[in-house]
């Protein structure tokens, strides 16, 4: 066997070597490039009732602002996003996160999706009979996310799910956020009840 040979062989063993063991995770080195490409289909609705009674005086005139809003989004039992602002915060549920096949060890090609839902603070009690003139707000539907990534270099399995869930973790939340920018004062205080219900029941015990 010749110089040049014994070289070629060793080269490729090593690197054989690397790959294995960075793919079962017992050796951590990464030197990848990845790349996405996804799309979003966002179908909320929002609703607002106001509770009135005769002779009620209006409202006054809401002060709250969409940067009032809070946030906190679930994938699972973890909590991947949180800010907390001035109103009780729209819990986001990441309900599942699916991806193809990533055990390809220099290159990895996979479609991935996921779904969510939204939950409004729950502002149902006994005492919602004290607040006449109340707004409720309400929201239906979900958004749901689909995509593929191209990672290109030394990546494991476990790296490449953690890309994936990290851009649909950083997608829902840059896609909630855009949608809720809009809100409209009626619906901001739909969710502001929740404090005044719980004031009323503190007041109450």
């Amino acid at each position: 066997m010749t110089p040049l040979k014994k070289v070629l062989l060793v080269t490729t063993g090593l690197l054989i070597l690397v790959l294995v063991l960075r793919e079962t995770e017992l050796l951590d080195i990464n030197y990848y490039k990845a790349e996405y490409k996804s799309s979003l289909n966002t179908r909320l609705n929002t609703e607002t009732t106001t509770f009135t009674y005769d002779g009620q005086k209006p409202a006054p005139k809401s002060t709250l602002r969409p940067n009032d809003l809070s946030f906190i989004i679930l994938l699972g039992k973890d909590t991947v996003y949180k800010e907390m602002n001035k109103l009780e915060p729209i819990i986001v549920r990441i309900d599942s996160l699916t991806s193809g096949p990533t055990w390809m060890p220099l290159y990895k090609s996979a479609k991935f999706s996921a779904v969510s839902s939204y939950q409004l603070p729950n502002g149902e009690s006994k005492n919602s009979a004290f607040l006449l003139g109340y707004s409720k707000a309400s929201l239906s539907g979900g958004l749901k996310i689909e995509g593929d990534i191209k990672i290109q270099g030394i990546c494991s399995r476990k790296e490449a799910h953690k890309l994936i869930r990290n851009h649909v973790v950083e997608s829902v939340t840059a896609s909630t956020k855009r949608y809720f920018a809009n809100s409209t004062p009626d619906f901001l205080e739909g969710i502001a009840v929740v404090n005044k219900i719980q004031a009323i029941q503190l007041s109450k015990d």
